[in-house]
């Protein structure tokens, strides 16, 4: 989901290109990215929402994909978790709110 909402910020910004677009994304959407990211989050989650996120770390079986540690991949699912539960569950401006937050802190 967050991989979604990249490109399409990125194509809003003007970033029209197959090759660049993908490389914005990659950059920013990637399993070390976004445990980063979660890390900048975490003072903004309720705790209904860190529950989420541990529940969604935790669930993240077998092993991680190659080259990126099990710790940063975990924590990735974790907030793809949390991004899915607030979208299924209609919490859209919250999703908003978290999204634009994620945004911040990537282009800091």
């Amino acid at each position: 989901m967050y991989c979604l909402y990249v490109r399409a910020r990125l194509v809003r910004a003007g970033c029209l290109r197959p090759a660049a677009l993908h490389a914005g994304t990659s950059r920013r959407a990637n399993a070390l990215a976004q445990a980063g990211l979660l890390r900048d989050l975490d003072n903004l989650l309720a705790p209904e929402e860190r529950d989420i996120v541990r529940r969604g770390r935790n669930a993240a079986g077998g092993r991680a994909p190659r080259g990126v540690p099990a710790p940063a991949y975990r924590a990735s699912t974790g907030l793809e978790a949390l991004l899915g539960y607030l979208y299924l569950s209609g919490r859209l401006q919250r999703l908003d709110e978290i999204l634009d937050a994620l945004w911040d802190a990537a282009q800091q």
